[in-house]
């Protein structure tokens, strides 16, 4: 019959660093899962807050052109004013040829041709409400915009397009909308006859994850523990 191995010390350090260890590793998960960046920059665009109000409702939609109005009008001109790219999407027939107002965030690349430039211009909440998904741990659904011709005096006033960890300049545009342009290969595309800045670009500064920060440090802590229980044992052997 064997005898009985001794229960040393070690054994017992062994299992409350585990213990330890353990606990300290479920509650960075934990706080992972539950935590998100936040930024205390304000991304609030004020002038663009109530396209709501300020663009015409679209009471019916078509894919072809009516026969008549479908829209609100005075005296028998229809009164568009300031419109949103889910409309003009979703409507573009409506919208063909018309005057329109339009604010949003330039974003990604400024593709210049001869005259001027191609522009993407978003009107989404990332653009006018929270800036950077990334800066602001906000999901505001996905992107929408519209493509924007701007003639090159309007394209030498930008100064910087939105993308990770930078909201562009937001503008205001007042042109013309285009449902099928030649230029832009038979695109959807409005044509500015008029610009203005309403917001010039700006860095979004990334936060700091408070979850990742304890995950980081409970890892930290495993591995130095980790190194000093297997020292200690391998003193005591």
């Amino acid at each position: 019959m064997s005898a009985r191995k001794p229960f040393h010390r070690s054994t017992i350090i062994q299992w409350l660093v585990a213990i330890l260890l353990t606990t300290v590793l479920v509650l960075a998960i934990r706080g992972v899962r539950l935590s998100a960046p936040t930024s205390d920059q304000d991304f609030t665009i004020p002038e663009a807050a109530d396209v709501a109000e300020l663009e015409t409702t679209v009471e019916r939609c078509e894919r072809t052109l009516p026969d008549e109005p479908v829209l609100p009008d005075a005296d028998g001109v229809p009164n568009f004013g300031r419109v949103s790219s889910t409309a003009v999407v979703e409507c573009p027939d409506i919208f063909d040829g018309e005057p329109v107002v339009y604010v949003g965030e330039v974003v990604g690349d400024i593709l210049r041709r001869d005259g001027g430039a191609w522009v993407l211009v978003n009107d989404d909440g990332y653009a006018l409400e929270a800036g950077p998904a990334g800066s602001s741990g906000r999901l505001l659904g996905q992107n929408s915009g519209l493509s924007v011709w701007l003639p090159d005096p309007m394209v030498d006033e930008l100064s910087h397009a939105g993308g990770a960890g930078f909201r562009g300049d937001v503008i205001q545009v007042s042109g013309t909308i285009r449902r099928v342009d030649p230029a832009d290969g038979g695109g959807l595309t409005l044509r500015a006859a008029s610009m203005q800045i309403v917001a010039e670009a700006e860095t979004a500064h990334t936060p700091l994850n408070g979850g990742q920060l304890v995950l980081a440090l409970g890892l930290v802590t495993i591995v130095a523990a980790l190194v000093l229980v297997e020292r200690r044992v391998a003193a005591e052997r």
